[in-house]
C-alpha cells in the first residue's frame, strides 16, 4: 500500500552549476502535473512529464527545477547591446525625419527604448544536458516512491489496528446482546406495571 503524498529531491554539480530537482505529490482524484522551472529548462517539459507518468497514475504532481551558481560563477544572463538593429533604427529614423521634415536629433535614451535593442544570451540549455536532468529526476522520483511507501505502510498499520479494534468491539457487543435484551425486558415490564396501575393484560 502506498500513500499519495510524498516528497523527494536531488541535486548535483554540473559544469560549475548546482542543479536541484524537487518532486511533491498530493492527493488528487485525477493525474495532474505542474512543472516549475526557468524557460531554459522548459524545453524538457514533455520528457520530464513522460518520465513521471511511468510511476504516477493519480495525484497532483509538482516538479520544480532550480539552478544556481556553485562557487564563484554567477547566474546572471549575458546582456549585450544590439548594434546591428540600433544602426538600422537610426537609418530609418533619419530617413523618416528628412521625409517628413521633422526637427530634433535622435537621442540615446530614445534608441534604448526601442524594441529588441538588448540581446539577452541566456546560458545554453546544453550546459545541463538531458541525461543529467534525467539522472536527478530519477533520484527524486525514487525518494518520492520510498516516502510514499513508508507513509502507506504506516497508514496500513493504522487501518489494520482500527479494524482489529472494531472486530473486538463487535464481538463484545454480540456477546452482550442477550444480556442487554434481558435488562431492557425487565425495565420495560417494570414501567408497564407502573403505567397499568394493577390492570392485568395478556
Amino acid at each position: 500500500m502506498k500513500s499519495m503524498t510524498g516528497f523527494g529531491s536531488a541535486e548535483g554539480i554540473f559544469r560549475g552549476f548546482r542543479l536541484s530537482i524537487e518532486v511533491k505529490t498530493l492527493n488528487h482524484r485525477y493525474l495532474e502535473f505542474k512543472l516549475k522551472t526557468s524557460r531554459e529548462y522548459s524545453v524538457f517539459e514533455t520528457r520530464i512529464i513522460d518520465g513521471a507518468k511511468k510511476i504516477f497514475h493519480r495525484g497532483a504532481i509538482e516538479i520544480s527545477i532550480f539552478q544556481d551558481s556553485a562557487g564563484h560563477q554567477k547566474m546572471s544572463p549575458n546582456v549585450q547591446f544590439n548594434y546591428r538593429i540600433a544602426s538600422h533604427y537610426r537609418k530609418e529614423l533619419e530617413r523618416a525625419r528628412r521625409r517628413f521634415r521633422l526637427q530634433g536629433d535622435l537621442t540615446l535614451s530614445q534608441i534604448l527604448s526601442l524594441p529588441d535593442i538588448w540581446i539577452s544570451k541566456w546560458r545554453d540549455v546544453r550546459r545541463v544536458e538531458w541525461h543529467e536532468i534525467k539522472r536527478l529526476l530519477s533520484n527524486s522520483l525514487r525518494k518520492v516512491e520510498e516516502m510514499r511507501g513508508r507513509e502507506g505502510e504506516a497508514l496500513a498499520r493504522v487501518i489494520l489496528k482500527t479494524l482489529t479494534q472494531f472486530e473486538q468491539d463487535l464481538t463484545r457487543l454480540i456477546g452482550q446482546k442477550e444480556i442487554w435484551v434481558q435488562e431492557f425486558r425487565v425495565k420495560l415490564e417494570k414501567r408497564l406495571k407502573i403505567l397499568l396501575n394493577g390492570t392485568e393484560l395478556d
